[in-house]
């Protein structure tokens, strides 16, 4: 247990614990003595990101992902939890600073402070957040937490963030899941972008569907087109559940670029030995006046998707094979920050869905 101030705190692997006046001065500090290689080291930033962590175990985790994307995207980051053990009129602070060698003169340094309250002091912790924040910097709030409806913490911390990154994996992923996606859509009212890790999730199949339309011959038969069917992990015990997120997403995406198909879509859970639960396993789209039709399958994880467009006959027109993208927390991380802008084509698969 170490001491501020002759006050107990808990320790936080990696991190100093430092007054929360003085975070400034001792990030500054530090960077004064970071030397790479006799490098001098730039507290230069391009980002601020507020996270917020739901349990305080995860910390470390959290500070470890955001490290490894930190080299492209050199951030401020100010990563906030709650203990009830905090005094009310405490903020408590921690303070990390990371920096990676680019090659260049100068090494990058990203910024990695810790703050905690009490669930009472939302209000503290938020004005704390807000004092930190890099001057002229964009700011996205990453919630890494379960639905944010009820948390003053988040009311308070929407109207400080240019983007709103979260996870509806973790709204238990399912209908409810896009509840909360909508409700969100309507709170930041057009203010904030949004994104969602698990729309990233199902980025390859996108791409997987729209990759096979670029052959001509399967492009001419997409007006006959109007029947979807997506397939769903249920995992290795194959119990019975609603819709996942992924899948009720991909759902929306397809009827907003084909609104044809709105209204003849099925959604179907499957057992499977090694997908992870939710995870989309297939997809289809089929013409209901012919054969023709376009299957995409994801059979293992060793030999990847595989596609097949069918002609009018139901013979097989053309055949792909594809990788799936990493699904890590740090490259969905990097994929939601990588650009501040709203993402047009999860808008209008929440306005469909």
């Amino acid at each position: 247990m170490a001491t501020v101030d002759g006050a107990p705190v808990p320790q936080i692997a990696g991190f100093t614990p430092v007054r929360l006046g003085d975070v400034e001065s001792e990030l500054a500090a530090r960077a004064d003595k970071a030397d790479a290689e006799g490098k001098a080291a730039s507290r230069a930033c391009a980002l601020n990101l507020l996270v917020y962590v739901e349990d305080a175990v995860e910390t470390q985790p959290v500070s470890d992902l955001i490290e490894a994307i930190a080299g492209a995207h050199p951030m401020r980051v100010v990563q906030m939890m709650m203990d009830r053990r905090t005094p009310e009129t405490d903020v408590r602070a921690w303070i990390r600073l990371d920096c990676g060698d680019n090659g260049a003169a100068r090494v990058l340094c990203s910024e990695h402070i810790v703050l905690e309250s009490n669930p009472d002091s939302a209000a503290r912790l938020v004005s704390a957040a807000n004092a930190l924040l890099g001057a002229d910097l964009p700011v996205a709030l990453w919630w890494r937490g379960g639905s944010p409806f009820l948390s003053r913490l988040f009311k308070g911390l929407v109207p400080l963030a240019d983007k709103i990154v979260i996870d509806s994996k973790r709204f238990c992923d399912g209908p409810a899941a896009l509840d909360t996606l909508h409700r969100l859509n309507g709170l930041r009212d057009g203010r904030a972008a949004l994104a969602d890790m698990n729309w990233h999730r199902i980025a390859t199949w996108r791409a997987t569907l729209s990759a096979c339309f670029d052959d001509p011959a399967v492009l001419a038969l997409l007006p006959e087109l109007d029947r979807s069917e997506i397939d769903f992990s249920l995992g290795k015990e194959g119990a019975a559940s609603a819709p996942s997120a992924r899948s009720l997403l991909l759902a929306g995406w397809i009827v907003s670029r084909l609104p044809t198909i709105a209204g003849h879509g099925d959604i179907a859970g499957k057992q499977s030995p090694w997908a992870t639960r939710g995870s989309i396993v297939g997809l289809t789209l089929r013409a209901s006046a012919s054969k023709a039709g376009v299957s995409v399958t994801w059979e293992n994880a060793k030999e990847g998707i595989r596609a097949t467009a069918f002609d009018r006959d139901g013979s097989p027109l053309r055949r792909w094979q594809f990788s799936p993208d990493p699904e890590g927390e740090a490259d969905l991380l990097y994929r939601c920050v990588d650009s501040i802008a709203g993402d047009r084509l999860l808008d209008a698969a929440l306005e469909v869905g």
